[in-house]
């Protein structure tokens, strides 16, 4: 497999695949690599018609002692499987909802060409949010992604990643990750049990088949300069899940960055937002049929950026303690202040 860290390679490809997109000679006016994630490499090419991306899977990740092993399974699989994602949601979002278009996926060098679902000047939603600014807005565009990714693949989602069991065996092991596997000392006993008692509940009773993304959270959002929102980062994605784990996940990053600014009422208006464009959405839920889990996902997600395999950097010491007493809140009533 040859590696675009190599420039050589990088220039010559590029430039080769450009050509092939467009059916005619393009300009490359820049290559610059972006922050990538633990699995894979980021290069926005600039042209004249628009910014693309070429992302690089790797047969190994970056720093496998942070990924504790659950997520190296099947990951130099992980950008094909991010491929059929997309091309199953593609088509079915609003103007103001926006997710990359692929255009070309090699097979042999584990390299993934996607438009730009940001535009140039769009922001990290994680960044507005640790700087305090929450736009409602935003939260209840999110609500609808995840409303319709829901409803158009619900009992037709097909195999994400490869067949069935390899769909199940992946779902079993994130889930494991976010909720078990953040069971930690400093928790009470009842917490964790509420986190096996929720990992067993989702597992047994709400696993249903339909695209899962798995990590729509603010880090893999871009809240654009016309309003819209650009979701990237389907390479976790699934064919079955439980629906409430993706709303709770989104939700339990609302509320970390909300306790961080001294703002919880914010993120008591972004849930009331995002569920409202969710339930907008996915007409074949009631709102009592799966908010309690949403919530309890939620504090587990805050307890797993705190405990868990991909601890969030931005976490204080200062608010840790805040942040664990909202998480075992969440996780033993299922209820919020909202």
């Amino acid at each position: 497999m040859q590696k675009l860290t190599n420039e050589v390679f990088r220039q010559s490809y590029v430039e080769e695949k450009i050509k092939e997109i467009f059916n005619q000679d393009v300009i490359t006016e820049s290559i610059t690599k972006v922050t990538g994630g633990l699995s894979n490499y980021l290069y926005r090419v600039s042209t004249p018609e628009g910014s693309l991306f070429f992302k690089q899977g790797l047969e190994t990740p970056k720093n496998d002692e942070i990924l504790k092993g659950v997520f190296t399974e099947n990951n130099p699989f992980r950008l094909e499987s991010e491929k059929d994602a997309l091309e199953i949601l593609q088509g079915y979002f609003p103007n103001d909802i926006k997710i990359p278009e692929v255009l070309d996926f090699d097979r042999k060098n584990n390299i993934l060409i996607l438009t730009d679902a940001g535009g140039p000047n769009g922001n990290n939603l994680q960044d507005v949010l640790l700087e305090g600014v929450f736009d409602n807005s935003v939260a209840e565009k999110i609500g609808r992604f995840l409303g319709i990714s829901h409803r158009i693949t619900s009992d037709n989602a097909g195999n994400i990643r490869g067949s069935f069991f390899e769909d199940m065996s992946h779902w079993q092991n994130m889930l494991q990750a976010r909720t078990v596997d953040v069971i930690s000392e400093d928790l009470s006993s009842e917490v964790k049990i509420g986190l096996q008692g929720l990992a067993y509940d989702s597992l047994t009773t709400h696993t249903h088949p339909m695209l899962i993304n798995m990590d729509c959270c603010p880090k893999n959002i871009l809240q654009n300069e016309d309003g819209s929102i650009g979701l990237v980062d389907f390479e976790l994605a699934c064919g079955l899940g439980d629906p409430a784990y993706d709303v709770g996940f989104c939700l339990g990053h609302y509320w970390i960055f909300a306790i961080l600014n001294n703002c919880p009422q914010n993120a008591e208006t972004a849930h009331k937002e995002l569920m409202k464009g969710y339930l907008k959405e996915m007409k074949r839920v009631e709102p009592e049929e799966i908010e309690n889990r949403i919530i309890q996902f939620a504090g587990a997600t805050i307890l797993y950026r705190i405990f868990g395999a991909s601890p969030g950097p931005y976490i204080t010491e200062a608010k840790k303690d805040e942040l664990i007493e909202t998480a075992s809140k969440f996780i033993l009533e299922g209820t919020s202040p909202c």
